[in-house]
């Protein structure tokens, strides 16, 4: 399977790089595409300059999603593509997994791998698309108790880490899709600027009858929020854009929920505003580091 992957520039320097190297690494092939959101940090001169990189350049920012249609515009329609976050790095063997396992499953339409965070510990990449009920305890005690049976059932905690498995939906950070699946489902909604937009494609892929493929034995490692500069702005807008998803995908009767999805919403927006806020006053006054959203 031809394997394209894409990687939306945003000044991500130095990370972008480490990206490039780990992907050069692989025990598949991968065609290396850099899409530039018009960054200032001087990276895309550097980009420019690698001989086994295509750049794409946008002449403004487009957001993840309007980044990642720009690439896939330009790869083979029969092929597979990998996104990529710039601030992610993925095992030798991991592309190899992926593409297995996309292929041993002719109805999936991308397989995600075992997403880890710099100190080894797991990030939650793999989801269902929850009840009512389990929503609503993600969103609100899962501030204070994220072990508590509706976040664990939402973020698929005891699904299988040996072995491959259904899930619902999938982090776009690392993601192998099928670039005609991809197509054929109208690709990235670009009024998601940030955030939502893979919860978002994933329900699309379900409605078309696809399957989503959780694959643990592809390992990738990201600097969560590692591409984050304005915390307080990027929690917003995955809030927003959380209403802006549920209004979209939401019928008949059960709009009359709304409004409650609102209040929910803008609740939990303020409890992790609040949460954020203290984590960052308990930050010694010498570490000189900046939080990252």
């Amino acid at each position: 399977m031809r394997v394209t992957a894409i990687i939306v520039n945003y000044n991500s320097a130095p990370d972008i790089f480490e990206c490039l190297d780990s992907l050069r690494a692989s025990d598949h092939p991968v065609e290396l595409v850099v899409v530039d959101n018009a960054s200032s940090d001087g990276s895309v001169d550097q980009l420019a300059a690698l001989d086994d990189v295509r750049l794409v350049r946008s002449a403004r920012n487009v957001g993840f999603g309007g980044g990642v249609n720009l690439g896939v515009r330009t790869v083979d329609p029969d092929g597979a593509v990998l996104l990529v976050n710039p601030d992610a790095t993925l095992a030798p063997d991991a592309v190899s997994h992926l593409v297995t396992t996309l292929e041993a499953h002719p109805l999936a339409a991308a397989v995600g791998p075992l997403v880890a965070n710099p100190d080894g510990t797991v990030q939650p990449s793999k989801r269902i698309f929850p009840s009512w009920t389990q929503a609503a305890m993600h969103s609100t005690i899962g501030v204070f108790w994220p072990g508590n049976p509706g976040t664990r059932a939402y973020v698929c905690a005891d699904a299988p880490e040996d072995r491959p498995s259904p899930v619902g939906w999938l982090s776009a950070s690392v993601l192998l899709i099928r670039a005609d699946a991809f197509r054929d489902v109208g690709m990235f909604d670009e009024r998601f600027f940030f955030y939502v937009e893979d919860l978002d494609l994933c329900r699309r892929f379900a409605d078309a009858g696809k399957e989503l493929w959780f694959e643990p034995r592809a390992e990738a490692v990201h600097a969560w929020g590692g591409s984050t500069r304005k915390p307080t702005k990027q929690l917003w807008q995955h809030h927003t854009n959380l209403f802006r998803y549920v209004r979209k995908h939401t019928h008949g009767w059960r709009s009359a929920k709304l409004p409650i999805v609102a209040l929910g919403l803008s609740a939990r927006f303020a409890l992790l505003f609040a949460r954020m806020k203290l984590l960052r006053r308990r930050l010694p006054a010498h570490s000189g580091h900046a939080r990252k959203g």
